[in-house]
């Protein structure tokens, strides 16, 4: 019984290894199983592929944001809308603007004021005072100046019948009346050439500053409305009402601009070399290799620069550079997204053949 476990554990040893060899060797040729969904295929001759996204038209996505910081009040979109060009995306608190716009059109409606009430000088109705008063002192200045005559005329016949005092008073009268005969002749005629014309230019530049300071005001108040910059669909919005949005923190709403798709591909530069001039090409959406999309060639950007990555995300590590190239979708068997991925292959030459064709 004490040598027990010395043949326990070698003959345990000896049953496992026969049973793993009975296994191998009954066991039936097994095929794998054939793919659930069929890999892309390049069906031209001498082709290569790329990876490419989806993009809009302007192929690019638009972010916006706000041009200064402000509590959003309202948001009147949702993902997945289309829009008009100028259409309200979301609102920013705007009553402080709003004030300050009430505030420069007061003084722009009493600037113009001021402005007409010159440019209607002479008014009809101040003239007959004035005329009045010339009159007044012109009979005051004639009453005067008989008294004038008569004393120097009784003084001449005899000098002791009037004090030289009594005449040296009549005659400061008189000089008294004539000139305020002359300054109400002078108000007068001033009064019928009208407003000076630089107190009229004066207003004039007073209301064209006011003007401009309200034009100032109503846009800032305008920039408080976030528009659609053109005819397009919403792709994300960021933001909700009640929020407070400082600019340069992150697109608040994704938009891409009305239009047919386009496609933005990367071609590795070690394929580059392979490109004919205008090469055809076809794409395929992930999943779905049977449905070939037909591209048509929009341009060939020739920077070769480092490959972007379609996740989005930051921390990925590049280490490849690509030519890229932008297609536009002509025909779309399946819908198609901005953002999505898509596998594309494109005519090329054959390795044999570089050096025997010059590219434009």
């Amino acid at each position: 019984m004490a040598r027990l476990p010395h043949i326990v554990f070698p003959a345990l040893s000896i049953a496992g290894v026969c049973f793993a060899f009975y296994t191998v060797l009954s066991a039936k040729d097994q095929q794998a199983a054939p793919p659930k969904v069929e890999p892309p295929r390049n069906l031209f001759e001498n082709g290569i592929s790329g990876n490419g996204i989806v993009v809009p038209p302007s192929e690019r996505n638009i972010e916006l944001g706000v041009p200064f910081a402000g509590l959003v009040t309202r948001v009147v979109i949702v993902p997945g809308q289309d829009v008009e060009a100028g259409a309200l995306l979301f609102q920013i608190d705007d009553r402080a603007l709003l004030a300050a716009v009430k505030t420069r059109e007061a003084g722009r409606d009493l600037a113009q004021r001021k402005v007409d009430r010159l440019l209607a000088q002479p008014r009809q109705e101040e003239l007959p005072p004035l005329e009045a008063r010339v009159d007044e002192l012109k009979q005051g200045v004639g009453d005067w100046s008989a008294q004038v005559a008569r004393l120097e005329s009784a003084r001449t016949k005899d000098v002791g019948a009037v004090t030289l005092d009594d005449l040296d008073r009549r005659r400061f009268s008189l000089e008294v009346g004539r000139r305020s005969l002359q300054r109400a002749e002078a108000e007068l005629a001033l009064a019928k050439k009208g407003a000076w014309a630089p107190d009229v230019e004066l207003a004039r530049a007073e209301l064209r500053e006011t003007e401009a300071t309200l034009q100032q005001a109503a846009t800032e108040l305008e920039r408080a409305s976030v528009r659609a910059p053109s005819a397009g669909k919403v792709l994300e919005v960021n933001v909700r009402a009640g929020e407070y949005a400082t600019p340069g923190s992150g697109a608040l709403v994704l938009f891409a601009d009305r239009g047919a798709p386009r496609v933005r591909v990367d071609v590795d530069e070690e394929s580059a070399p392979l490109l004919v001039s205008k090469p055809k090409a076809y794409g395929t959406l992930r999943g779905f290799a049977d449905k070939r999309f037909p591209l048509t060639l929009v341009r060939v950007e020739p920077y070769v620069k480092p490959k972007r990555s379609l996740t989005g995300e930051n921390k990925e590590r590049v280490d490849t550079r690509v030519l890229q190239l932008v297609f536009e979708i002509t025909d779309t068997p399946l819908p198609v997204f901005i953002g999505q991925q898509m596998d594309v292959f494109l005519e090329a030459k054959g390795r044999n053949e570089l050096g025997t064709e010059s590219r434009k």
